[in-house]
């Protein structure tokens, strides 16, 4: 089930552009984005999202990140990507890592709104290809989702600093509003997953408008589409 469209629209990519008006702010939410189910087995229900690795710089004081606050977040990918891959061990032995999205978490635990939050937060999407229901398992809530994506990412190669650089030399402006970034293998709402990932960005200019960066994770060439 390679395609990710559901009643004829693309869960991921919803998930990467929901416009908070109140802050101009996208909220990237790759679990509510897929139909819900129940609890993933041996993780506890609603487990409360990692805290943040220390970030002086407090990359989501404004619900958004500029190319520099991308940058900062390779600090933080590393432990945060163990944190989750050993999380979903414990839900099954076969996790696959098939979506990431990081966005800024101004919501707490309970889904509620909350003013003073400037943590990144890390959801990732994993897969079990041997296991007997079509669930997939979101790390921050513990909580398993349909959410078709099945294509193992190559976490080793994912970037924030190359991600940076790329949005930096096609003249992407330092202060830009980037509103969340989507990691996956099915950029599109082609049936087929591409052979390597790429990075989904949205923007949010001063005026409303969304804007979609497609960065092919191989060259970071650019496809740019406005929602």
């Amino acid at each position: 089930m390679g395609a990710r469209v559901w009643f004829g629209f693309e869960p991921a990519r919803i998930a990467g552009a929901v416009v908070t008006l109140a802050c101009s702010a996208v909220v990237a939410f790759t679990g509510a984005a897929g139909m819900h189910g129940g609890s993933a087995a041996g993780v506890a229900d609603r487990a409360p999202v990692v805290a943040s690795a220390s970030n002086a710089d407090n990359p989501c004081d404004d619900y958004v990140f500029s190319l520099d606050e991308i940058r900062d977040a390779e600090k933080q990918w590393p432990q945060r990507r163990d944190d989750m891959i050993t999380r979903a061990a414990a839900w099954s032995a076969n996790a696959s890592f098939v979506q990431l999205t990081m966005s800024c978490d101004f919501f707490d635990n309970e889904g509620n709104a909350i003013e003073d939050h400037d943590d990144i937060n890390w959801n990732g999407v994993f897969y079990d290809p041997n296991g007997t229901e079509a669930h997939y398992w979101h790390s921050a809530t513990g909580e398993t989702y349909f959410v078709y994506e099945e294509t193992a990412l190559d976490v080793s190669n994912i970037s924030f600093d190359q991600l940076a650089d790329w949005l930096d030399d096609a003249g992407i402006d330092d202060h830009a509003r980037i509103a969340g970034v989507i990691v996956t293998n099915n950029p599109s709402s082609k049936l087929e997953p591409d052979d390597h990932f790429s990075y989904v960005v949205t923007f949010v200019a001063n005026d409303g408008t969304v804007t979609e960066m497609i960065v092919d994770g191989r060259d970071g060439a650019i496809t740019q589409t406005t929602l």
